[in-house]
């Protein structure tokens, strides 16, 4: 994604047109390609170098989670998403994920099931079997704030997507 020949003339014209993109992070069952590519990492310097430009990070960057979790602290404009894991498998992998989600990173998680791999009410039946349950973190049981419940599931992407702007 951050191949300055063939991506940056693409990446200027979304950032002129004010659009949001959606890059693929993490790994992929795809063989045909190097997931090299898909480190967190190579987002790190297209916000760099686009300040403006909104990006979703696709799949929670997995196995480059906390790679992932800093880019999106360190850029105003770069979101996480967490499709392709049901939320039960992200929690037994990346706890650190809901602390972060729950937490300092609030206003940087938008919610992607990746229809079709994921049925979205199937990944919305997990997450919210999570929020009713709640999650461990260091030593004590947290709960999603309803207020963050909101923002992950609505709020945060509308604000992405520059959705949330008044009707003119």
């Amino acid at each position: 994604p951050n191949d300055r020949k063939r991506m940056y003339p693409i990446l200027e014209a979304c950032q002129a047109l004010d659009l949001c993109v959606l890059i693929h992070t993490g790994t992929t069952r795809m063989t045909r390609c190097k997931i090299r590519t898909c480190q967190p990492v190579a987002i790190d310097d297209i916000a760099t170098d686009f300040p403006t430009l909104r990006i979703i990070m696709g799949h929670m960057g997995w196995p480059w989670t906390a790679e992932a979790l800093a880019v999106a602290w360190r850029h105003e404009h770069v979101y996480i998403d967490l499709s392709g894991w049901l939320p039960r498998y992200i929690y037994w992998t990346e706890p650190t994920v809901f602390q972060y989600l729950n937490t300092v990173l609030q206003d940087k998680f938008v919610f992607g099931s990746d229809y079709p791999a994921i049925d979205p009410k199937v990944w919305l039946d997990d997450f919210d079997a999570l929020v009713r349950e709640g999650f461990v973190w260091g030593g004590k049981r947290r709960e999603i704030r309803p207020e963050v419940y909101t923002k992950f599931l609505r709020q945060n992407a509308l604000r992405a997507l520059k959705l949330d702007l008044p009707h003119r």
